[in-house]
């Protein structure tokens, strides 16, 4: 994986907004990320996956907000399922 990080010029960090695990997982690629790029400014987005599926919903938008603003990073909701914000 540190490969992949090493080459990469920016980062998806995409969770499901219905599994707990999911969003756990954005701190510990975050923190990979930064350690193998040591660059705190490296192009980087917090993504909340399946938006369609709101009932089912277990990370509130405030608490997913809540870490992207504390990473000084865009967050955004999509839909695979519904294409929405998919295409922007």
């Amino acid at each position: 994986r540190d490969n992949y990080f090493r080459s990469g010029e920016g980062f998806l960090c995409v969770f499901s907004i219905t599994e707990d695990d999911s969003f756990q997982s954005t701190q510990e690629f975050r923190e990979q990320i930064l350690r193998v790029k040591n660059d705190e400014n490296i192009p980087f987005l917090l993504v909340g996956n399946k938006s369609d599926l709101e009932e089912k919903r277990k990370i509130s938008l405030a608490e997913a907000q809540g870490r992207a603003q504390q990473w000084g990073v865009p967050y955004v909701e999509t839909s695979a399922k519904t294409r929405e914000n998919v295409d922007k």
